[in-house]
């Protein structure tokens, strides 16, 4: 009976872990933080636009300042296009902020229309100072590599989303791992 009890003790514990979490959250962008990347992005790649082509229709006086001009060139356009692709992403966010930017549930997390189950995810983590992220590592089921996605929580309007994905990985994760080891042997 000791160990018929002991596996008890834990199927009620499963249990009782799994009824105080739902049956699915949803996690919005804010659309007030969204807009301000927006309008953030969208004026640094306009600035940098703008110096770009002072930089293309600048005269050259000396043959020194070719080389300046050079210099400023290569400065500006990789400074361009990074700010360029961030507006065009936040925008895409803006577009589709009625749409959850994290799903998560009993059988896994959503995110970006990807559907990953909590036996395939390795770690969750948060990163940033001053922008917080978070990064959760994930096993591809086919080929067995390791990939990431990252979620910036400063565009959340819930903050509390790294604490709940946990708390799901590790009820429902762990009970589905439990389960696959339970079905090898």
């Amino acid at each position: 009976m000791g160990i018929g009890a002991s596996d008890w003790s834990k199927a009620v514990a499963e249990i009782e872990a799994r009824s105080d979490l739902p049956e699915s959250m949803d996690f919005f962008y804010s659309k007030w933080s969204v807009l301000w990347d927006v309008v953030i992005f969208t004026s640094l790649t306009v600035a940098m636009l703008g110096l770009n082509f002072l930089w293309l229709w600048s005269p050259v006086k000396q043959a020194s300042d070719s080389s300046a001009a050079i210099l400023l060139g290569v400065i500006f356009l990789p400074f361009t296009i990074f700010f360029g692709l961030k507006a065009k992403s936040t925008a895409a966010i803006l577009i589709n902020i009625e749409d959850p930017a994290v799903k998560i549930c009993r059988a896994g997390c959503q995110y970006a229309n990807r559907v990953y189950p909590w036996v395939s995810i390795e770690s969750i983590n948060t990163t940033g100072f001053m922008a917080p992220f978070l990064v959760v590592r994930h096993t591809v089921k086919n080929d067995g590599k390791q990939e990431k996605f990252t979620v910036n929580l400063s565009l959340l309007s819930q903050r509390h989303l790294p604490e709940y994905m946990r708390k799901y990985w590790s009820t429902f994760g762990s009970l589905a791992k439990i389960g696959d080891n339970k079905m090898q042997y």
